[in-house]
């Protein structure tokens, strides 16, 4: 009971983030022809640490891997303080695991590296706050929805196809969603242009892995630094 209680929950919390992006989705031809003084549009991209958790993973043989983002960034003001914003690009996510060798007694006698590539087109959905004049300090917090677009696993100490793959999640779960939030700063640098940097952190509530998959589940997380530059569009 408490398990379909839980699922529940999830469910409920996902098809919010549906309803929220889908009226973004909508909202944005909108806000493209609206107000110009009010839209700015640039772009971002920056590196991180990204791991993926769950009941399967081994955390004494696996840690973070470093990866790596870039995009562009639509950013609409409805007021000097509050404004709507998505950062549409790609995002490397993944894991960095041991695989480890015992001889036939069960000492250790050594270990294998492997790296966990996942490489998403990630569109994120956030309300974004700002403070300050000249430089502007910034709080931002929604939703991202990705898609997987490759999967594979390197293995450097017996990489005989460098490009070998390895797709734990299945092609039925190539979608992935979660929740986005983080803050920054910005400041102006010439005209209507302004460079900005962000710390992000995306905690994915959807189990990526199939449900025939023996690593199920799997949830995705980051936590990126970004860096952009904008331009702000003004009235003539």
């Amino acid at each position: 009971m408490k398990t379909k209680t839980i699922n529940q929950h999830k469910i409920c919390i996902m098809k919010i983030i549906q309803l929220f992006l889908c009226f973004s989705f909508l909202l944005l031809p909108v806000i493209i022809f609206g107000q110009a003084n009010s839209l700015e549009v640039g772009i971002c991209g920056g590196s991180g640490m990204r791991i993926l958790t769950g009941n399967s993973i081994d955390k004494n043989h696996s840690e973070p891997a470093v990866g790596y983002h870039i995009g562009g960034t639509i950013q609409y003001h409805f007021t000097e303080n509050f404004s709507l914003r998505t950062d549409p690009g790609f995002e490397q996510k993944g894991i960095t695991d041991y695989i480890v060798f015992t001889d036939n007694v069960g000492n250790e006698i050594g270990h294998l590296k492997s790296q966990n590539n996942l490489n998403y087109i990630v569109l994120p959905v956030m309300g974004q706050l700002c403070f300050g004049n000249r430089i502007a300090f910034t709080l931002h917090a929604g939703a991202f929805a990705g898609y997987l677009i490759r999967n594979n696993l390197k293995m450097p100490a017996i990489e005989t196809n460098p490009e070998q793959k390895f797709d734990i999640t299945g092609s039925d779960k190539r979608f992935d969603m979660g929740l986005a939030g983080g803050f920054g700063c910005q400041f102006p640098v010439k005209d209507n242009f302004s460079i900005f940097l962000d710390a992000r952190i995306n905690a994915g509530i959807f189990n990526i892995a199939s449900s025939s998959s023996l690593f199920e589940p799997i949830h995705t997380n980051s936590l990126n630094l970004t860096m952009g530059i904008k331009y702000r569009f003004a009235r003539e």
